[in-house]
């Protein structure tokens, strides 16, 4: 019986520690790059015309992205967690809590260590010339009003910021969908009126 015990908390930890593999983090990174340039590929693509939507961690991941791939033109983060690393720290998420319950002392040290070289704001102040839209909830259960102001204050411009009265999942919140769309369409369509005064010019 106790070895059974045994084997099934080791089965547990590892399983932790797969969601604590920061392996994981970059290739997820890697691969939506990879998704551009696929994009790019495409004869239906437009590649002055590709933006980035996420929402939560992949709020986080497009922040990253936006600093270190300049074929992307706008993004649109939302509930986005600027220090992923802090928010695994502090977090009474159940995924953040297991991670920091359970994990080993060392490899949890090493997970955070390794986070905080990823968090978005290290990123976002590169962003620049593609332009932010950051989309926050008043009533966000898992990220304090703080960090989603660091993490506007920490992006190049152009951004804007908006905030709406709902949690972070922006339930029944149309006028962020509303918004989403104006913003997208005011920049390629500002993008449209610089294309045709260059060419006015030749």
């Amino acid at each position: 019986m106790g070895g059974e015990v045994f084997d099934e908390r080791k089965e547990f930890i590892k399983r932790v520690e797969s969601l604590a593999d920061i392996q994981k983090y970059i290739q997820t990174i890697m691969d939506i790059r990879r998704g551009v340039t696929l994009l790019c590929k495409l004869p239906i693509v437009d590649e002055a015309r590709i933006a980035f939507i996420g929402h939560g961690f992949g709020a986080a991941l497009g922040g990253v992205i936006s600093g270190i791939d300049s074929r992307i033109k706008t993004f649109v983060l939302i509930s986005g967690y600027g220090q992923v690393s802090e928010w695994q720290l502090t977090s009474e998420f159940p995924m953040a809590a297991i991670i920091r319950s359970f994990l080993p002392t060392e490899r949890f040290e090493y997970f955070i260590s390794s986070l905080r070289k990823l968090d978005a704001i290290n990123f976002v102040k590169n962003a620049a010339p593609a332009s932010i839209l950051f989309q926050f909830a008043t009533n966000d259960e898992f990220i304090e009003r703080d960090h989603s102001v660091t993490f506007f204050a920490a992006a190049s411009s152009p951004k804007k910021i908006i905030w709406y009265d709902t949690d972070h999942l922006f339930t029944n919140c149309e006028s962020a969908l509303v918004d989403r769309q104006k913003w997208l369409s005011e920049h390629f369509w500002l993008q449209d009126d610089i294309l045709s005064k260059e060419s006015t010019k030749n």
